[in-house]
């Protein structure tokens, strides 16, 4: 097995939450063979058909998994780290951000503000 190989195994093994984060391990996987294993996977199968609030949702999760693995804190479901004040969940939801980007061209801070302009709407 080929070092590229381990590498997109132990992306694959992550994508699927098989990794404990008590394994404290940092994944490095050229951009393209990522792309292809996500698409492959089907996780973040791109905008087509989604809509602002999945893309928000979607996007929370990610942020939530980089908080176990790099921070090793879990996270209530539900609890959005996109509002909160602690610098290190806002740190991983602009890293969430950016993954968005990079993998489904989806623009999710975009989507972020659709969706809690749309709630400060309803709440009004």
């Amino acid at each position: 097995m080929t070092a590229l190989e381990r590498a997109i195994a132990q992306a694959r093994a992550a994508l699927a939450g098989e990794i404990p984060v008590s394994a404290g391990v940092l994944i490095l996987v050229p951009a393209d063979a990522l792309q292809a294993l996500v698409a492959a996977h089907g996780d973040l199968g791109g905008d087509v058909g989604r809509t602002d609030d999945e893309i928000v949702d979607q996007t929370e999760q990610v942020a939530q998994r980089l908080m176990a693995w790099f921070f090793r804190q879990h996270v209530a479901p539900g609890t959005s780290l996109r509002h909160s004040e602690n610098p290190r969940a806002r740190s991983c939801w602009d890293m969430a951000v950016e993954l968005q980007d990079l993998l489904t061209q989806s623009d999710a801070q975009s989507a972020a503000d659709v969706v809690d302009g749309s709630l400060a709407r309803q709440h009004s």
